[in-house]
């Protein structure tokens, strides 16, 4: 497996780069949502309004080096 890059030393900067890539899932999350729910012919935030937006499974396993 590949190592992945790593992220800059500074706290803060770890804690912003998952803040940002969290935001990123939630926001393909509901275009996904949105999706599935036009192709279904429902209408479109059919299910994207009845997804808890607060409470995401989405974590890490191991937070940092």
């Amino acid at each position: 497996m590949k190592d992945l890059p790593e992220l800059p030393l500074n706290s803060a900067s770890k804690d912003l780069s998952f803040i940002v890539f969290y935001k990123a899932c939630t926001e393909l999350t509901n275009t996904v949502l949105q999706a599935f729910a036009l192709a279904l012919e429902l209408p479109e935030d059919f299910f994207t309004s009845r997804h808890n937006q607060e409470n995401h499974t989405l974590r890490t396993i191991h937070r940092y080096k």
